[in-house]
């Protein structure tokens, strides 16, 4: 796994600035790629990514499961939210 430079930033900010970049990627990007598209290659980059710079595809597949489990949960808490 490659070194990667220290960051003083914290966890929860940087993760926030690389969204923030990805997102403004596919505002740049969108009259040329349809939604379906972007998903696509987004899900198979992230894919790519984690397998490959992760120590072990366990902790690939973990990484991947859990953000989209996270997302699962956010949404039934809101949908509960808007139940009550």
């Amino acid at each position: 796994m490659p070194k990667t430079k220290q960051n003083k930033k914290t966890n929860s900010q940087q993760i926030e600035y690389a969204r923030k970049k990805l997102f403004n990627v596919c505002e740049e990007i969108q009259d040329d790629v349809t939604v379906q598209n972007m998903l696509f290659a987004l899900g198979t980059f992230i894919c790519d990514l984690a397998f490959d710079t992760a120590p072990d595809p366990k902790i690939a597949t973990h990484i991947i499961l859990t953000s989209i489990s996270d997302r699962l949960w956010d949404a039934h808490i809101k949908l509960n939210e808007k139940i009550d």
